[in-house]
């Protein structure tokens, strides 16, 4: 079975559901060229991970399809500044 695709904030989110460990999977990438630098102490205190807001691929699983992508488009809108 192919992926999905959902484009956010111009960021595809390719998701899907693996049998395997029944669970759903999303993968993106954070551009560099998009990356909004937040101040230390906003990162520090924020309940998302800190690497999640920085550039690069980002790999995501969970047992629901709409939550996982509220989780992906998230940390979206954390690493672009929203």
């Amino acid at each position: 079975m192919t992926p999905k695709i959902d484009m956010y904030e111009a960021i595809e989110i390719r998701y899907g559901y693996s049998i395997q460990d029944d669970l759903y999977h999303a993968h993106f990438e954070l551009p560099a060229d998009r990356h909004v630098q937040n101040s230390l102490e906003n990162e520090s205190h924020s309940s998302m991970p800190v690497a999640s807001s920085l550039p690069g691929k980002v790999h995501i699983h969970g047992p629901a399809e709409r939550e996982l992508l509220e989780q992906a488009r998230s940390q979206i809108d954390t690493f672009l500044g929203k």
